[in-house]
């Protein structure tokens, strides 16, 4: 699978843009994939040419699939759309990194800020 993110724009609460996937196969849950595509982007990666943090010290062993998905249940996803027989996947999200940032925090998967 590819992905692509464009037209990014982020402060310190919100992280917003738009997401392509293209596949050689039919993808079956567009909004699932793209969000979990989204978390580990965030997770992980970071996104290139925005001031969105990524942790530096996360402990991966710590991200279980239960912290996975109350962390996926703030990234919404909206104006999905599939093209090219479901081989391709559009859609606009947005991740509230405050919310986020504060789980992770709570986990134990990054330090608190200010301390």
């Amino acid at each position: 699978m590819d992905d692509s993110f464009s037209d990014l724009r982020a402060t310190a609460q919100v992280l917003e843009g738009s997401m392509v996937v293209k596949s050689s196969k039919q993808i079956r849950d567009c909004a699932g994939y793209s969000r979990a595509r989204i978390l580990d982007k965030l997770l992980y990666q970071g996104f290139e040419n925005t001031a969105v943090w990524r942790p530096q010290e996360l402990k991966k062993e710590l991200i279980t699939e239960d912290v996975r998905q109350r962390l996926g249940q703030n990234i919404y996803i909206t104006g999905v759309r599939q093209g090219e027989r479901g081989r391709q996947c559009h859609c606009q999200f947005q991740v509230n990194l405050a919310s986020i940032r504060k789980q992770l925090e709570h986990e134990g998967v990054i330090p608190a800020f200010g301390y």
